[in-house]
């Protein structure tokens, strides 16, 4: 059975707007401390164990440092599911991001919501992006979701990625800044939005 170290509990409590909140780990909150490093070591020593009793199940080629196939797995499994965020505003245009299971980037969408229920489900926007009906012989399009910026389409190995936007007041523009390879640059472009 595995002893996890002690995490204590104060009994601090702060008032934030006339609000008592109880902060009972506060003391975490600060990394300098001898505690806290003592605290983050021994976690970090049950960890290290627990990869290495499961590394050596395994391919004894594998290094002591990765994690264990059925954990990587596990944590993939966990990790495969669609994500969206919440939308903001920008004149009457909403943004959001959506990403698909494990893609390596998120998507920045825009749409025009035809009632703020909309706003509730997004996925089903851009499940929606192409399709059509017909009502009275009237050919109408449902409304959707639209892509502004993909930048999984921008590397094939997922190392272009968009760093940060800033639509203008009415969502006619968006200015994002792009980054490569990890790095600290950024080139800074702005996309008009139709």
């Amino acid at each position: 059975m595995i002893e996890y170290p002690y995490a204590r509990r104060d009994d601090k409590v702060y008032e934030l707007h006339g609000v008592k909140v109880e902060d009972e780990y506060r003391w975490m909150e600060e990394p300098d401390t001898m505690e806290l490093q003592n605290w983050i070591a021994k976690q970090n020593c049950i960890f290290q164990k627990y990869l290495h009793d499961n590394n050596s199940h395994e391919d004894s080629n594998q290094s002591s440092n990765l994690l264990p196939e059925h954990f990587r797995k596990s944590l993939k499994s966990m990790l495969n599911f669609n994500k969206v965020t919440a939308p903001f505003q920008y004149g009457n245009r909403f943004f959001f991001y959506y990403k698909i299971g494990l893609q390596n980037h998120s998507i920045l969408y825009t749409v025009y919501p035809q009632s703020h229920t909309d706003l509730f489900n997004l996925e089903s926007l851009i499940e929606q992006q192409h399709e059509s009906y017909d009502t009275h012989n009237h050919k109408e399009h449902k409304q959707y979701a639209t892509v502004v910026l993909d930048p999984n389409e921008w590397s094939k190995d997922g190392t272009s990625a968009l760093n940060s936007i800033h639509p203008s007041r009415t969502g006619r523009y968006v200015a994002y800044q792009r980054r490569e390879c990890g790095s600290d640059w950024v080139s800074i472009s702005v996309r008009e939005i139709i």
